[in-house]
Protein backbone atom coordinates (compact mmCIF):
# COMPACT_ATOMS: atom_id res chain seq x y z
CA UNK A 1 0.00 0.00 0.00
CA UNK A 2 2.48 2.24 1.27
CA UNK A 3 4.93 1.68 -2.50
CA UNK A 4 1.72 2.28 -4.63
CA UNK A 5 1.20 5.66 -2.57
CA UNK A 6 4.88 6.53 -3.38
CA UNK A 7 4.84 5.66 -6.72
CA UNK A 8 2.15 8.16 -7.30
CA UNK A 9 3.39 10.62 -5.82
CA UNK A 10 6.75 10.36 -7.88
CA UNK A 11 4.85 10.23 -10.86
CA UNK A 12 2.55 13.50 -10.04
CA UNK A 13 6.09 15.34 -8.95
CA UNK A 14 7.95 14.41 -12.23
CA UNK A 15 4.81 15.31 -14.15
CA UNK A 16 4.70 18.64 -12.69
CA UNK A 17 8.16 19.50 -13.07
CA UNK A 18 8.33 18.36 -16.81
CA UNK A 19 5.02 20.55 -17.06
CA UNK A 20 7.11 23.38 -15.60
CA UNK A 21 10.33 22.96 -17.65
CA UNK A 22 8.00 23.12 -20.55
CA UNK A 23 6.06 26.63 -19.54
CA UNK A 24 9.25 29.02 -20.02
CA UNK A 25 10.71 27.54 -22.95
CA UNK A 26 7.75 27.98 -25.08
CA UNK A 27 6.67 31.82 -23.01
CA UNK A 28 9.72 33.45 -24.56
CA UNK A 29 9.50 34.69 -28.14
CA UNK A 30 11.82 37.08 -30.06
CA UNK A 31 9.56 39.82 -29.94
CA UNK A 32 7.83 39.58 -26.41
CA UNK A 33 11.18 39.65 -24.48
CA UNK A 34 10.07 42.87 -23.11
CA UNK A 35 6.64 41.62 -21.76
CA UNK A 36 7.41 38.25 -20.52
CA UNK A 37 9.40 38.70 -17.45
CA UNK A 38 6.22 40.48 -15.93
CA UNK A 39 4.27 37.12 -16.33
CA UNK A 40 7.34 35.14 -14.26
CA UNK A 41 7.45 37.86 -11.96
CA UNK A 42 3.28 37.63 -11.04
CA UNK A 43 3.99 34.03 -11.04
CA UNK A 44 6.66 34.32 -8.15
CA UNK A 45 4.83 36.64 -6.36
CA UNK A 46 1.52 34.57 -6.15
CA UNK A 47 3.52 31.46 -5.09
CA UNK A 48 4.72 33.55 -2.24
CA UNK A 49 1.26 33.40 -0.84
CA UNK A 50 0.63 29.80 -1.35
CA UNK A 51 -0.88 28.25 2.21
CA UNK A 52 0.97 25.95 3.95
CA UNK A 53 -1.41 23.27 4.75
CA UNK A 54 -1.45 20.56 1.49
CA UNK A 55 -4.46 20.68 -0.04
CA UNK A 56 -4.68 24.31 -0.25
CA UNK A 57 -1.06 24.77 -1.44
CA UNK A 58 -1.97 22.32 -4.22
CA UNK A 59 -4.91 24.27 -5.29
CA UNK A 60 -3.50 27.84 -4.64
CA UNK A 61 -0.26 26.30 -6.43
CA UNK A 62 -2.57 25.48 -9.33
CA UNK A 63 -4.56 28.53 -9.47
CA UNK A 64 -0.82 29.77 -9.89
CA UNK A 65 -0.24 28.07 -12.60
CA UNK A 66 -3.34 28.49 -14.14
CA UNK A 67 -2.60 32.10 -14.20
CA UNK A 68 0.79 32.55 -15.41
CA UNK A 69 -0.38 30.44 -18.46
CA UNK A 70 -3.14 32.98 -18.98
CA UNK A 71 -0.74 35.48 -18.83
CA UNK A 72 1.62 33.98 -21.17
CA UNK A 73 -0.92 33.33 -23.78
CA UNK A 74 -2.18 37.47 -23.40
CA UNK A 75 1.40 37.84 -24.07
CA UNK A 76 2.14 35.58 -27.04
CA UNK A 77 -1.26 36.61 -28.92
Amino acid sequence: MKNKALAKAVVTVLFLITILSIVPAEAYTPGDTVNNPLCFAQFEACINKVRVKFWGAFFDFLDCELQLASCIANVIK
